[in-house]
């Protein structure tokens, strides 16, 4: 997973989806560089967080408080919002519904994926859904966290591979020494295959030098990663703490330092992955890294 075509890294905001809801939800124009447009599909959601592609064009969305909906873009001019309840989470500080995937083989198995953190006990948790009708039923339990100790670093991201496999992302729950842990999920990136086994190839596959389903370890909360078109490389946003916002390019069994390290210092710790690209919080880039997908270089926008 090293070779890297012509493909760019976008971490701006291409198309406005949705506003929240509250008296405070103003939405602002955004300032355009040339050659994009904005086109609001939808208003009214409550705190959405995340969002991914169906094959029948509808785009599936996921609210921090538990709100699961689907919007048909078949039709940019009159788009149709449909509503699958909500599914019973803990919402204190980064906790809710933060992650939502589409199975590869939708089309015949219905199948949604959510990332969510579960109450009593609270921990964070991956499931698999199967879409019917207006509801999400079946409910099937994939993996689960240690119960957490902290409301913030969360992770949550999911994402699949071509080959269908699974990445997920899971924050270091604020125990920084969890990330160093290969026999803990907290602060990694998890592969893992459809009935939730760990996928062939991955570093600790034997589960002698840590959990199978570790694929990369030393995150403090990657909240947002892409895999690269064609090379299937994963660009990881890990987000800091005092000081620098990264971005990683995922490795197998690569350590990517914290809390032995943030951004690109101290240097040269050995064994360490440093990032490919960081930014100081004095950046106006600002002080969260919150994710970016990929464009063809010759066609931005």
């Amino acid at each position: 997973m090293a070779r890297l075509p012509r493909w760019v890294v976008s971490v701006a905001a291409l198309v406005a989806l949705c506003t929240p809801t509250g008296a405070s939800a103003q939405r602002v124009a955004a300032r355009l560089p040339a050659g994009f447009v904005e086109q609001v599909l939808v208003e009214g959601l409550t705190r959405p967080t995340t969002m991914a592609w169906a094959p029948d064009n509808r785009l599936w969305i996921g609210g921090k408080e538990g709100y699961v909906w689907s919007l048909d873009l078949r039709d940019l001019q009159a788009p149709a919002l449909d509503a699958f309840g909500q599914i019973p989470v803990n919402t204190e500080g980064d906790h809710g519904l933060v992650g939502i995937a589409v199975d590869p083989d939708y089309s015949t198995n219905h199948h949604i994926w959510v990332y969510y953190t579960t109450d009593q006990p609270i921990r964070n948790r991956l499931s698999r859904f199967r879409h019917v009708g207006q509801q999400l039923v079946d409910e099937t339990i994939m993996l689960e966290t240690s119960d957490l100790q902290s409301p913030i670093h969360t992770g949550g991201c999911i994402r699949f591979a071509q080959d269908k496999t699974l990445f997920v992302s899971t924050g270091d729950d604020q125990v920084g020494n969890a990330s160093q842990n290969t026999f803990d999920l907290r602060g990694k990136i998890l592969h893992i295959n459809r009935d939730g086994s760990p996928a062939a190839g991955n570093p600790y596959f034997d589960g002698e030098r840590g959990d199978p389903r570790v694929w990369a370890y030393g995150f403090r909360n990657p909240w947002r990663f892409s895999l690269q078109p064609e090379s299937g490389n994963l660009f990881i946003g890990d987000v800091g703490e005092a000081t620098h916002e990264e971005l990683d390019l995922g490795f197998p069994g690569g350590n990517f330092g914290w809390p032995l390290a943030e951004g690109p210092t101290p240097p040269a710790v050995p064994g360490l992955r440093y990032p490919i690209y960081s930014y100081l919080h004095t950046s106006l880039l600002g002080n969260s890294i919150t994710g970016g997908e990929h464009a063809s270089a010759n066609n931005f926008p």
